[in-house]
């Protein structure tokens, strides 16, 4: 209980410290996967040479190779583990892991009812981690300042400062994807080529940008402090452009991490690193303006703990998911420029992806800007 205090009152370091054990957990899988990957020439998959050696590599040459640095991670994960081995072996043993499988599963799940059940009664005690709408609420009544707008961000970022739940999702968005693309891109250059790295690069940071909990969450995040900003002398294309902004700033940081990590990554280009910003960047700002707008329309005001609108929020999955048509427009063209425009110069086949990942993220703008440049006011008014 005091552990829980502790993390309670001080939701910044607690949402650094969840932060960097799910990277630590990250990095212990990818890592040896990235170390032990032979460098092969894509072109030259199934009859080609690893290291120039001469030697004929198939698939299952790749993945033989693989497996010793793949094997002791799995096995860190005893139920699925277990869950293996009761299907490569026989007799009792078969049956022994299948039992032993099933008894932790059963141990797993009694955990976590018996947290919920406790989370419920500490919901239900009360005990609220945003204190309602009384913090929003009075945020709102500091907006009196001379600068309106450095107002309204100051006080976006003070209520998500406040809430360990947002910092924690904010922080796995920021912190994930340098991760994946840098470990996941190393191991496509080994395998493939450098585009082939750039492409699931995209594919990554175009669905967690996406998935934006900050400005999916953008009014209703308020609480019933949204209805109280309704009676105030500030239009809501203010307060929605300081959402809007503080969302992208996340987004942002996202995107810079992401890009030093592509940097990183062996065989990549300037080229390709700067088409690979800029497109995300305003790939970015369209996303939260997207999100922003949709929450827009059919808020959820009404809540007690900021726990309950972010867990049963199925909103949240519909971004992502429209995040896979930009996604796989820019990852499709990549990978095709990389294994059939392979004989051409990096830097010839890098000007050609900037152009293509630019037109995609422009359009993509463009449309969230006509969709939702109308009835703003109007939809506002109808927060209740």
């Amino acid at each position: 209980m005091k552990i829980v205090q502790f993390f309670k009152k001080r939701p910044i370091f607690g949402a650094i410290i969840t932060v960097l054990l799910v990277a630590g957990i990250y990095i212990a899988i990818y890592l040896p996967m990235a170390l032990n990957m032979p460098d092969i020439n894509g072109s030259e998959m199934g009859s080609g040479a690893v290291d120039g050696g001469g030697e004929n590599t198939s698939a299952g040459d790749l993945y033989a190779t693989m497996l010793p640095s793949i094997a002791p991670i799995g096995r860190c994960f005893y139920h699925t583990y277990l869950l293996a081995q009761s299907m490569t072996v026989g007799g009792v043993k078969a049956f022994g892991y299948a039992m032993a499988f099933i008894g932790i599963v059963a141990v797993l799940a009694a955990l976590g009812t018996l947290l919920a059940m406790w989370q419920f009664k500490r919901i239900s005690q009360g005990v609220y981690e945003n204190n309602g709408s009384t913090a929003s609420s009075k945020k709102q009544g500091e907006v009196k300042q001379a600068s309106l707008k450095k107002a309204l961000i100051r006080k976006e970022f003070s209520s998500i400062l406040r809430s360990s739940n947002l910092l924690i999702q904010s922080g796995m968005m920021v912190i994930l994807p340098p991760i994946l693309i840098f470990f996941l891109g190393t191991i496509q250059v080994k395998a493939t080529n450098s585009f082939v790295a750039i492409a699931v690069a995209e594919l990554i940071i175009k669905l967690m940008t996406s998935s934006n909990t900050i400005s999916i969450l953008a009014v209703s995040r308020d609480g019933e402090g949204a209805l109280i900003a309704k009676t105030m002398p500030i239009s809501a294309e203010q307060i929605l452009w300081s959402k809007i902004f503080v969302g992208f700033v996340f987004s942002a940081i996202t995107v810079t991490l992401s890009t030093v990590a592509l940097a990183f990554v062996g065989g990549v280009n300037v080229l390709q690193v700067l088409g690979f910003f800029l497109s995300n960047i305003l790939y970015a700002w369209a996303v939260n303006r997207f999100c922003v707008y949709r929450d827009l329309k059919k808020p959820r005001v009404h809540w007690k703990n900021i726990q309950e609108i972010i867990k049963n929020n199925f909103s949240s999955v519909i971004p992502m998911l429209l995040a896979f048509i930009p996604g796989l427009l820019v990852m499709g063209p990549t990978m095709v420029f990389g294994l059939v425009l392979s004989n051409l110069n990096t830097y010839a086949i890098g000007a050609i992806y900037i152009a293509t990942t630019l037109l995609i993220s422009g359009v993509y703008y463009a449309i969230v800007k006509l969709t939702t440049k109308n009835n703003v006011e109007e939809l506002w008014d109808r927060i209740e």
